[in-house]
């Protein structure tokens, strides 16, 4: 990808992460769908932020214990699970809002292919994570970790349900 494509695609996406309000002006029905579905990552990615923080806070509490890599590969999935909702969110309003058809048969395409990425990857992260739960001691981490991995869960479900007009 060229400097300048890279730069146009930074920009569009700090317009989008930048505006507080989702746009209200899908025209179809499916399009609505797909700014719900929008909004819904944006309340997960919140979550899952949340989880992070969590994670990094025990963590500091166990510094120099085993469980402070746990706690670390934990946080890093949380991260990791956030950065994919997001993307999957700009590309999902990216996508709602391109009227072009060519390109958004175009974009379809990539889409569709970046949501299988995502499905696909999420639940690698919800295996990484029974296998961390299995470390730690510390009843409410386990309790953090469940509810991060059933966030997990409910995500795929949200990202598998997504079907693009």
């Amino acid at each position: 990808m060229s400097r300048a494509c890279r730069s146009l695609v930074g920009a569009i996406i700090l317009i989008l992460v930048a505006t507080p309000v989702f746009p209200q002006q899908a025209t179809t029905q499916s399009d609505r769908k797909l700014v719900e579905a929008a909004k819904l990552l944006d309340v997960k990615v919140g979550r899952f932020v949340g989880y992070g923080n969590d994670f990094e806070d025990y963590s500091r509490s166990t510094s120099g214990s085993a469980q402070f890599l746990v706690l670390h590969f934990l946080q890093d999935e949380a991260v990791r699970a956030a950065t994919a909702m997001q993307a999957t969110q700009i590309m999902l309003l990216l996508y709602t809002y391109t009227f072009f058809h060519p390109a958004r048969a175009d974009a379809r395409v990539m889409v569709q292919a970046r949501l299988d990425y995502y499905v696909e990857g999420l639940g690698d992260s919800i295996a990484r994570v029974n296998g961390l739960v299995t470390r730690i001691q510390n009843p409410a981490i386990v309790n953090s970790a469940s509810r991060m991995r059933d966030d997990l869960r409910e995500t795929i479900d949200l990202l598998k349900s997504i079907k693009l007009p």
